[in-house]
């Protein structure tokens, strides 16, 4: 089983760690990952999401916020 952690600098921090195939970058929103290749390209059976943290501001629209992770999700189950 191929297994990927996905999200923003806390996981770009745990590169390296080959168990878990961390995915991060640096600073990230729901929407940088969502169009990111590198993202976008990941083969994996399993993903475990940490995301949205990046996201939230003071002018921040929780919906819209709540939306972008939902496309993230629906992403990779499309993807199988």
């Amino acid at each position: 089983m191929r297994f990927a952690i996905v999200g923003h600098s806390f996981i770009a921090r745990m590169a390296g760690n080959h168990f878990c195939n961390p995915t991060g970058i640096r600073g990230a929103t729901t929407m940088t990952l969502l169009q990111s290749k590198k993202i976008r390209d990941l083969d994996v059976d399993r993903v475990f999401l940490q995301i949205g943290g990046n996201d939230i501001g003071p002018t921040s629209d929780p919906d819209g916020i709540v939306s972008d992770i939902c496309d993230v999700v629906t992403m990779f189950v499309q993807k199988g």
